[in-house]
């Protein structure tokens, strides 16, 4: 019975850290629009891949990377202007007319591993939730309990994979019933990062 508690609870939280739009789900979003859903699964598989290894670092070093975060200023201030910079680049980035090639697989597979890591919100997700659970349930999130803690990281991957494929699936109805969601879609992602990025040094400096 412990082993399914674990593992249950290691693929509701990945589920529900994944639920919120992010840089992986708008990139599912995205290449499932403009190419197809199969040319998203490599990205899937791999940031669910990614997903373990971001938890696994924060289950380690919650209290050290949560202070560090917090503590440094500059990191903040990186974190916010890349999220400006990168919205201002979809923003006016031209969109080409004619139907780009399928990425090779070895793309797809680096591209989702690399955006589920390189995530400091997903990190810091993970630092919460697992301060969370170990106040509030009776969960051994510890390497001690190695069987457990595997269910539960393989709980974590199955999680990121559904939320992800609900994306899959919703992106796919969206592509058959607008031709033109590919210049909405774009223009809603950029200026919400620049929004967000905005929000983010508007806390810093007032």
């Amino acid at each position: 019975m412990d082993y399914l508690i674990y593992a249950f609870a290691g693929l509701t939280t990945a589920f529900i850290g994944a639920l919120p739009p992010g840089a992986v789900n708008l990139a599912v979003v995205y290449i499932t629009i403009n190419k197809g859903g199969k040319d998203a699964l490599p990205i899937i598989f791999m940031a669910a891949l990614g997903e373990i290894i971001l938890s696994f670092f924060a289950l380690h070093f919650t209290m050290t990377v949560e202070e560090y975060i917090q503590r440094n200023i500059y990191v903040q201030y990186a974190i916010a202007l890349l999220l400006i910079i990168a919205g201002l680049f979809l923003l006016f980035k031209p969109i080409p007319r004619n139907k780009a090639k399928a990425p090779k697989k070895s793309r797809g597979f680096l591209q989702g591993i690399l955006l589920s890591v390189l995530n400091p919100p997903v990190l810091i997700f993970w630092l919460v939730a697992f301060a969370f659970l170990s106040a509030n349930t009776h969960l051994m999130l510890h390497m001690g309990r190695l069987q457990l803690i595997s269910l539960f990281f393989l709980g974590v991957f199955l999680g990121k994979i559904l939320a992800l494929w609900v994306y899959l699936q919703l992106s796919k109805r969206i592509a058959a019933k607008a031709s033109n969601i590919t210049s909405h879609l774009n223009k809603g992602i950029s200026l919400t990062l620049v929004f967000i990025g905005l929000i983010q040094l508007a806390k810093l400096v007032f």
